[in-house]
């Protein structure tokens, strides 16, 4: 019997749930008859949604899991798209995943990430460890430092990881077997006419032994800019205006009082919207005690939020 299991890692007490979609028909699971039914979820009011939710069972603390018998499935790709419910209000996903299931098993070990969308478009992805801020680079095939808001367009084409139309409307991204193991985040872009437009959320996944694996580590949580809320820590102007640029560094409550400032543990910029670039992961262990500290220098900050 095949399972789809997977995991991700927020504070405890939460309510997380799942959909899935069969990718080749766009149809979504039922929870309810292990069937994949011709729904649109964007016309399906949140209170006629509860047969399409897959709840995710929290174990241990701090771990939310999601497992179904896929051993029925057909062969296919199965997009699955976590969320965060409160009420009937669906936070952003926290985590989409595409998978591969063939003969009832799924393969998730590949790193090729798969979107199926509008043909003939033109799109790319950037491909960053969120614990080094270093970026992959295709030219060289290794990880190097780069300001994507600054850098020419020359140089950030070094950095484009591209997106193969292996078929009318369905692209395909592939990543080296020789990443460094550690946590990425990828995020998808279109290009028109040499303008980078962001092409959907940001994909948050772990690589260990050149596989990828749906589950976070243990004990971990990833704080951004909906931490504690729908963009409760987006940097923003006194006038609600997104601060671009800005960084984003997270401490231990305990070592910034003391002015210890070398203990960084994790750094991240702010997009046009003020918004975070990518999930800063710490250890769940110290839930309660962090700081977060924004600065663009000269223009804003630093500004301190203790979470």
């Amino acid at each position: 019997m095949g399972n789809l299991d997977i995991a991700v890692n927020q504070p405890s007490g939460r309510v997380v749930i799942g959909y899935i979609h069969q990718e080749s028909t766009g149809f979504i699971y039922n929870k309810v008859t292990e069937d994949f039914e011709a729904v649109v979820l964007a016309d399906t009011p949140m209170a006629d949604r509860s047969n399409f939710k897959v709840l995710l069972i929290e174990s241990p603390v701090n771990t939310y899991r999601l497992t179904v018998d896929t051993s029925l499935w057909a062969n296919d790709y199965y997009s699955v798209r976590i969320r965060e419910v409160v009420n009937l209000i669906e936070y952003p996903d926290i985590l989409a995943e595409s998978i591969e299931v063939v003969d009832g098993i799924p393969l998730d070990t590949a790193l090729d990430f798969r979107i199926v969308t509008a043909e003939a478009r033109t799109l790319f992805c950037y491909n960053k460890s969120v614990s080094t801020g270093l970026y992959y680079s295709v030219s060289t095939d290794s990880m190097h430092a780069i300001d994507l808001t600054t850098a020419t367009i020359a140089t950030r084409s070094d950095f484009r990881v591209p997106y193969v139309e292996e078929s009318p409307g369905t692209y395909v991204a592939s990543l080296p077997a020789t990443l460094p193991d550690g946590t990425y985040s990828l995020g998808t872009y279109e290009l028109v006419n040499d303008v980078e437009i962001e092409a959907g959320h940001a994909q948050t996944y772990r690589v260990a032994d050149g596989k990828r694996i749906s589950a976070l580590l243990e004990n971990k949580i990833q704080l951004s800019h909906n931490t504690g809320g729908l963009d409760a820590l987006r940097y923003v102007t006194s006038d609600n205006i997104g601060v671009v640029g800005a960084t984003v560094k997270v401490f231990l409550t305990s070592d910034y009082v003391q002015s210890i400032y070398t203990n960084i543990l994790g750094t991240t910029t702010t997009a046009h919207d003020g918004r975070w670039t990518a999930p800063i992961e710490v250890s769940s262990a110290a839930a309660g005690a962090y700081t977060v500290v924004f600065n663009k220098e000269g223009s804003y900050g630093p500004d301190i939020t203790e979470i």
